[in-house]
């Protein structure tokens, strides 16, 4: 549970960035992906961008845990293309369900 709740106050804490865009990101993770010893990667959204960033992050070896945070009752909207590689890695959460979800990871 102590996890659970230092999960919750980063995620409180993360704000998004709308004046750049994600490739920035990209560029920044696997530019770092050497010097991590894992990646929790936390997504609104599950688009090919961010499938071609945990793929690069899948194939440099480091360890990863994904998570999409959705709207309430949308979880089984989420198209899951690039997860069948790590399904036990993927994991979607709805708003409203969330400290649920990381309790259960």
């Amino acid at each position: 549970i102590a996890q659970t709740e230092q999960m919750l106050e980063i995620l409180a804490s993360v704000d998004l960035c709308r004046d750049k865009p994600f490739r920035v990101l990209d560029e920044l993770v696997i530019g770092h992906a050497g010097t991590v010893s894992g990646c929790v990667c936390v997504f609104l959204a599950w688009d090919e961008e961010r499938q071609k960033l945990v793929e690069k992050l899948m194939l440099s070896g480091t360890p990863l845990v994904v998570i999409v945070v959705v709207a309430a009752g949308q979880a089984g909207t989420v198209d899951a293309t690039g997860s069948e590689k790590r399904p036990e890695a993927f994991h979607v959460l709805e708003v409203g369900r969330v400290r649920e979800g990381l309790a259960q990871l």
